[in-house]
């Protein structure tokens, strides 16, 4: 199995990228949140999945490692395929989706594309027990939650504002204002 790449990118799709590896291009397909970060010419390290199918063979990346355990554990999922887990991913992210999977929240996680309450309720009961905190949980009306719709607000994509902050709950003091939070958030973007 594949588990990491390390390489330039040397294209740019609407849902992938083709890494240079070895003088060998690699079309990976990233989570949309990642394409902004990854120009042309750039080295990048990708965490990866390869996924293996009867009609075809897909690597899927990851600039974050949880992100990839993330989706490795989604493709566990009975019914649940890697456009499901890429849309989890994308649209929640780790830390979004264990506080979602530990409160057994049914709508945050029906509000991802291709997830319906079915779909929904057999992701919790897979990987309740199974899967352990993937990151920061940020509960409803604390200030991280504050930060990310401040984020949300200036124009940036819920994905990446969640990220930002989860990145920087472990730099901030526990009691810091939504302000604060926000702040820091802002240098990581």
């Amino acid at each position: 199995m594949i588990a990491s790449l390390r390489g330039l990118v040397a294209e740019r799709g609407l849902d992938h990228i083709v890494l240079s590896v070895g003088g060998v291009g690699l079309k990976v397909l990233v989570p949309p949140s990642a394409l902004g970060d990854l120009t042309p010419g750039e080295a990048v390290h990708l965490h990866t999945q390869l996924v293996l199918r009867e009609d075809a063979i897909a690597l899927y990346g990851f600039l974050a490692p949880d992100q990839a355990r993330l989706f490795h554990a989604l493709l566990g999922v009975g019914g649940v395929g890697p456009k499901v887990a890429m849309a989890v991913v994308a649209s929640l992210g780790p830390g979004e989706f264990s506080r979602a999977l530990h409160s057994e929240d049914l709508a945050v996680l029906t509000n991802v594309p291709g997830v319906g309450r079915k779909t929904a309720q057999r992701i919790i009961l897979d990987l309740k027990d199974r899967l352990p905190d993937l990151g920061p949980a940020l509960s409803a009306g604390d200030a991280a939650s504050e930060a990310v719709a401040g984020l949300v607000a200036l124009g940036y994509p819920r994905n990446r504002a969640l990220q930002a902050v989860e990145a920087v709950l472990t730099q901030a003091t526990p009691n810091a204002s939504a302000e604060a939070i926000l702040r820091l958030a802002l240098g990581k973007l």
